[in-house]
């Protein structure tokens, strides 16, 4: 080969060499910028809610307590080495899911009892989610998918509301969190052929369930649209074989002769009579049996059919698996059967129907949907939106990925089908929070990355694409100098993360507490419902699982029996220190919910006993309430 030759072929040869280190750097670059801009903003954030953390606890009745006694109950059954207690709190994890106390209960077990240090989860699982939706919004465009994903990871990155959670109890950051990884993992699994992609949707999935369940119904939902919308005719050709080799006679003097089937149909017809009537007491052979609660009868209906079910698979399965899909068989094995076990224990199946029913209605059980278009459109304009403007602008973008949804590569439709699920089932539901978008939101942004990647590298730049680069380098910048300014503000959100500008109710748990250092067996009542702050409170402060009775047994929402069981507990309590607050109406932490009444008559019922006697009493005057410390 001839000199001339070599000397042709080397610049060709830099140039290829060029282009491979420019590509590479386009791949793995970006993330590593979004990771490390992720990580910058947290870090920003939490040295925020480190200098105004008290400020986070700024409700007495708020979910975050309950969250967070249970993280705490969990720590210390590990730290203490008590396998029963901590089955037991694991157990009690029942109308929200466990996954996320046990994240916060790993890092207590670590760093011992901190609030300050039990929220880095959630931290940790805001920066994943903005580096998730960079990701996912990058694979779902043919084009442009870094723009996509930058503009994915500006809007989550930026946005107050996000970084406020992120520095909370609240399952949201969480929810957000493995939201997303659930849908980016859906579409690997789509674009790809391992096995491996299966079993890692698979964890997710079941991930999130154990997180929320509203959550992970929104995404099974979407999951479900799109492959039947992909794939109508495979799964319509499925269906059509499974009837066609259907014996129907065959099965149904099957089910004849199947004796759990009888067993099934009395606990229903029992189940029936129990949600109509409001439940019965039966007397058996001198037992009285008390049929008032839902729970058991469904636990009971649910096991009978999940044997036979298991019964069904065992026999069944080697004629089952080779028909499924290679990639659906780890699906299976690690998200359905993890599913259908948990609902085996006891009431999991029951509180999971009430909590994504209609049943749970919140504060108030009735909203037209006029009034829920009233109540949400100032929760995505003002708490996610960034104003009126940028959320216009997000809609817009949003709508023309919509309709460019056929140019999407494969999966990239699960995204569409989630937003549409999420927005209708989120106005319909009867019980509101600004917090309820917080999971789907994101979506919403990715689309919109997805939407702008679309317009940019569309038919209308065809004639020029030499200045796509440049095109794309000024829309990023636009969008972030609008953006970025935000990061200069204090996280805010109406419903989560640090609220410097309310009072903290620690001060409540700070005037007793020192009390309480050589009580045996304290109690704490109050006029409102806030057992789960006194709870953490008292656990936090001493560092150990003390009993502490928040609850007086049988007081209920009747005046008529709340008196006898306040006399029955003053006659066989053994309390030695009894603390009472009192947060009338009008005070700084009074909250006014239905569930609060029967707490407000604490007070007349105290001042009218004669077992305990005032031993100190703090009034909190710029609070409104009154701290008191009784003794025997």
């Amino acid at each position: 080969m001839d000199t001339a030759t070599l000397t042709s072929r080397a610049p060709l040869t830099q140039a290829a060499a060029s282009g491979h280190w420019v590509r590479v750097a386009a791949v793995y670059g970006a993330p590593c910028l979004v990771v490390m801009a992720a990580l910058f903003v947290a870090g920003i954030d939490y040295g925020r809610f480190l200098h105004d953390h008290r400020h986070l606890w700024t409700g007495t009745i708020h979910d975050r307590h309950a969250h967070y006694v249970t993280a705490v109950n969990l720590a210390l059954d590990l730290r203490g080495g008590d396998p029963r207690a901590f089955l037991h709190d694991f157990d009690g994890a029942r109308v929200w899911p466990p996954l996320h106390g046990l994240l916060v209960a790993s890092v207590l077990t670590v760093t011992g009892l901190d609030y300050r240090l039990g929220v880095l989860p959630n931290v940790l699982a805001y920066g994943a989610t903005v580096l998730l939706g960079f990701l996912i919004a990058r694979r779902a465009v043919t084009r442009g998918g870094n723009l996509a994903g930058f503009v994915a990871a500006l809007f989550i990155l930026t946005n107050p509301a996000f970084r406020a959670f992120a520095t909370d109890y609240m399952l949201e950051s969480l929810g957000a969190c493995l939201t997303l990884l659930a849908l980016y993992l859906y579409v690997v699994t789509v674009q790809g052929t391992s096995s491996t992609n299966g079993r890692w949707l698979g964890l997710a999935l079941t991930a999130l369930f154990l997180t929320k369940y509203n959550y992970w119904s929104l995404v099974i939902f979407a999951l479900v649209a799109a492959e039947l919308t992909t794939r109508p005719r495979i799964y319509w050709q499925m269906f059509a074989d499974v009837f066609a080799t259907l014996d129907t006679r065959s099965w149904l003097n099957a089910q004849l002769r199947q004796p759990l089937n009888y067993v099934l149909v009395a606990v229903l017809a029992v189940l029936t009579l129990v949600m109509t009537t409001g439940g019965t007491s039966l007397q058996i052979a001198g037992l009285s049996i008390s049929l008032h609660t839902q729970h058991n009868l469904i636990h009971i209906a649910y096991a009978i059919v999940w044997l036979r079910i298991f019964l069904w698979w065992r026999r069944e399965r080697g004629d089952v698996l080779p028909r499924l899909d290679e990639r659906a068989r780890p699906l299976l094995a690690w998200h359905v059967i993890p599913v259908t076990v948990w609902f085996l224990l006891p009431k999991r199946l029951s509180y999971f129907l009430w909590y994504l029913s209609p049943a749970n209605t919140g504060e108030v059980p009735h909203y037209s949907l006029k009034q829920s278009l009233g109540f949400y459109i100032p929760c995505l304009t003002d708490d996610y939106g960034g104003g009126v403007v940028l959320t216009c602008l997000t809609v817009a973008l949003t709508v023309l990925a919509f309709l460019s949804f056929k140019r999407l590569r494969p999966g990239g439709r699960v995204l569409l089908c989630f937003l549409i699920i999420a927005l209708v089932l989120t106005l319909h539901h009867p019980n509101r929070k600004s917090r309820y978008v917080h999971s789907w939101v994101a979506v919403g942004w990715v689309t919109a990355g997805i939407g702008l990647a679309r317009l940019v590298n569309g038919r209308a730049t065809r004639r020029w694409a030499w200045g796509r680069p440049w095109l794309t380098a000024a829309t990023l910048g636009g969008l972030s100098a609008v953006c970025l300014p935000q990061l200069a503000e204090a996280a805010r959100a109406p419903e989560g993360g640090v609220q410097p500008r309310l009072p903290s109710s620690l001060e409540l748990t700070d005037r007793y507490l020192p009390a309480l250092a050589d009580a045996r067996r304290p109690t704490v009542l109050a006029t409102l419902p806030m057992k789960f702050l006194c709870q953490w409170a008292y656990l936090e402060c001493y560092g150990r699982a003390r009993p502490l009775e928040t609850d007086i047994r049988g007081y209920e929402a009747k005046p008529e029996g709340d008196a006898d069981a306040f006399t029955r507990w003053l006659e066989t309590t053994s309390c030695d220190t009894l603390v009472f607050i009192d947060v009338p109406p009008g005070s700084a932490f009074y909250e006014h919910v239905p569930i609060c009444e029967p707490y407000d008559r604490l007070r007349d019922l105290l001042d009218g006993q004669t077992r305990f006697r005032i031993a100190a009493r703090y009034y909190l005057p710029e609070y409104g309430c009154t701290v008191s410390i009784w003794k025997p």
